[in-house]
């Protein structure tokens, strides 16, 4: 089965994009929201912003992986834009 975001923010205070935004679009668990959606004009723009850093899955209490999930959903998408 697999896990997924259960959406506890543990994650926003340390990801870059999210502290220079303030946005919660651009946190990791809206990455990982828009993720699980059919792709939109925007969701490739989105997604970009994502440094890819890694540190937000030093924080997920499930240990998802964050970035590979955001790469797979890029590398999706590309053909499409």
């Amino acid at each position: 089965m697999e896990q997924v975001c259960i959406k506890c923010a543990k994650c926003n205070p340390i990801c870059p994009t999210f502290i220079s935004s303030g946005d919660e679009t651009y946190s990791p668990r809206g990455y990982l929201h828009l993720c699980s959606l059919p792709p939109f004009p925007n969701t490739s723009a989105i997604l970009s912003t994502c440094t890819l850093c890694g540190e937000c899955e030093k924080l997920c209490p499930l240990n998802l992986p964050i970035t590979k999930i955001i790469k797979e959903k890029r590398m999706s998408i590309k053909p499409q834009i």
